[in-house]
């Protein structure tokens, strides 16, 4: 629904439908659903770590593919990384593979 945020989600136990508004002619419409996917934002929170680990352009983390950073034994997983998908499967994968690396490079020390 281009143009349009949520107003408002219906159902009661569960999801029905979803109140829309769009931004442009104010127009209220109610689309059927039972999912919905909530996306916070694309912009990644990185301001706290700019001048200590390498960041991307776009403020993303930049990472080897063991999810390493510019700084030995610091490690980013997730939407902070710079990747071209941001999803909750790549996610966890990103995780699974930091926390792997992470041990690994714990025991070498």
């Amino acid at each position: 629904m281009w143009n349009s945020v949520p107003e408002a989600f219906l159902g009661e136990g569960k999801l029905s439908g979803i109140r829309l508004k769009n931004r442009e002619t104010g127009e209220i419409s109610e689309l059927a659903t039972d999912g919905a996917f909530v996306a916070v934002g694309i912009v990644p929170r990185t301001e706290l770590f700019a001048d200590q680990v390498k960041l991307a352009e776009n403020g993303s983390i930049e990472t080897d593919a063991h999810m390493e950073t510019s700084v030995s034994g610091v490690f980013a997983a997730g939407d902070v990384r710079n990747t071209p998908l941001r999803q909750v499967v790549t996610a966890c994968a990103d995780g699974a593979i930091a926390a792997t690396y992470a041990m690994e490079a714990a025991r070498v020390k």
